[in-house]
């Protein structure tokens, strides 16, 4: 369920965030793609201020959709089998509205990324080495800030078209979600306004996080069909908030 809902997500982001200049991406029609074909590396930092232990770890996932549109609305299906690097992916099946899906865990999809599709009906056969690795960032992340004065995330992306933060307001209310979008050679800043609404840290109740979400996608013409790929780099840490 949750899977189906984030590439859900994903797909509408997609179609509005597409970089011009990605070496990757052919000149082709962006519009009515026959797959989405999405992996992920879920990193959780918990040195930054989550106690009691310091660690770094990830997880990375994949999830794909594939589409017909021969009556008019999208139908999402389901081709024969799909792999990716050599590991069948499972079936996620259609329980809620939400399109069929496959998915997967791996240890490893940074640079070794290889789909291959055995087609069915609509859907040709195909296979695909997205190789480009995941988005990445260096610089200092915010151990905390104050809300009157804003915050400022110093660093920078590689790999990256596209950049979402969020800040958790030590609350599991959606409401308490500051979510903002930039480019990424842009400057990664919440002013005072724009963080007023989040609570402040207390050592007795949930701790504030931020999640970094960079996107890269690329489009690829492949046995006369064009398929969307992303890799995508969710990177979850802790933060005061005073």
């Amino acid at each position: 369920m949750k899977s189906k809902i984030i590439i859900s997500i994903v797909f509408v982001l997609f179609l509005f965030s597409c970089k011009k200049n990605d070496p990757q991406k052919p000149t082709a029609n962006s519009s009515n793609p026959a797959g989405l074909l999405y992996t992920s590396r879920h990193t959780f930092d918990t040195t930054y201020p989550i106690f009691p232990s310091d660690s770094i770890s990830y997880t990375d996932e994949a999830v794909c959709e594939f589409f017909d549109y021969t009556s008019g609305v999208t139908v999402g299906i389901l081709v024969d089998t799909v792999y990716l690097n050599g590991v069948g992916l499972d079936i996620i099946p259609n329980d809620s509205g939400v399109y069929d899906a496959y998915y997967g865990i791996f240890d490893d999809l940074n640079s070794n990324c290889s789909w291959d599709v055995v087609g069915s009906g609509t859907i040709p056969s195909f296979a695909y080495n997205h190789s480009t690795p995941f988005p990445n960032f260096t610089g200092a992340l915010p151990a905390g800030f104050a809300k009157s004065n804003g915050v400022t995330f110093n660093i920078q992306f590689t790999n990256a078209d596209s950049v979402v933060i969020e800040l958790w307001g030590d609350s599991l209310s959606a409401n308490a979600i500051i979510s903002k979008s930039f480019l990424p050679s842009s400057s990664f800043t919440f002013n005072p306004n724009e963080v007023a609404t989040l609570y402040t840290s207390s050592a007795l109740s949930f701790r504030n996080i931020f999640t970094i979400k960079a996107y890269n996608h690329t489009i690829q013409t492949l046995s006369g069909k064009n398929f969307y790929f992303m890799k995508t780099l969710e990177y979850t840490g802790g933060i005061w908030v005073y």
